[in-house]
Order: structure tokens, then C-alpha cells, then sequence
């Protein structure tokens, strides 16, 4: 999994100003409070860096400790409702 956004540049500047208080983009990064997945925003994200991103993961341990980490989040985030007691979690988070 690599994480990837590209918004209008009027969209993504409003984004930032807006959203503060993290440093990554991904619910998956901000949930675990370290980068799991790599993130590529806006200018970041080209063909290069998205080849860049992705060829760890074709390593097999590398791969694995992704996957573990991603269950480690599934499994704090307990049973069926996970998604409203996640928006819950983001606007607590909200100034």
C-alpha cells in the first residue's frame, strides 16, 4: 500500500491550512502515529517516487511488517462501527 493524493492546488493549500495537528495524510500513519504506509502529496507524487514507494514491499519481510502493523491498528479499532468510532477519534483530534 502506498498512500497518494494530488488535489487542485487551490484544494490542497485550503486542506493545510484547515487540517493541522498531524503530520501525515493517511489514517492508517495517523492511527499508528508513525508512517506505516509512504505518503506522496501533491508534487510528490510522480511515477519515480510511486515505483520508489512500492519496490520495499515487494520484499517479503519488509511486506510482512507492513501487514502486521496494519492488523495491530485493525485490531485496536475493535468490532463492526470502527468507521464512526474513527470519525469520533478525528474530530476529538480537531482544535
Amino acid at each position: 500500500m502506498v498512500i497518494a493524493y494530488h488535489v487542485s492546488p487551490l484544494t490542497y493549500i485550503l486542506g493545510r491550512l484547515l487540517v493541522t495537528g498531524v503530520s501525515s495524510v493517511g489514517m492508517p500513519n495517523i492511527l499508528a502515529g508513525e508512517t506505516i504506509v509512504p505518503e506522496l502529496i501533491q508534487g510528490e507524487l510522480t511515477a519515480r517516487n510511486l515505483v520508489r514507494a512500492a519496490e520495499p514491499l515487494l520484499h517479503d519481510s519488509i511486506r510482512q511488517q507492513t501487514i502486521a502493523k496494519l492488523n495491530s491498528i485493525r485490531s485496536r479499532l475493535g468490532a463492526p462501527g470502527a468507521a464512526a468510532r474513527v470519525a469520533a477519534l478525528a474530530l476529538a483530534m480537531m482544535p
